[in-house]
């Protein structure tokens, strides 16, 4: 495992992270507080920091 791997398992909980704060918001009747959280940019992916440095 190398630093591009830990990234990809990185973005991955971040990603399920967001759609339970989405879902939390979206049961709790607040729209736009969910909107807002969808919209928040995650980590790059590993191939996309690979490709980046040339690593």
């Amino acid at each position: 495992m190398d630093v591009f791997d830990i990234l990809d398992v990185t973005r991955s909980g971040a990603i399920g992270m967001q759609q339970d704060i989405v879902k939390a918001l979206t049961s709790a009747n607040m729209p736009e507080a969910a909107y807002e959280a969808s919209q928040v940019i995650l980590p790059p992916t590993g191939k996309e920091m690979r490709e980046k440095i040339g690593g």
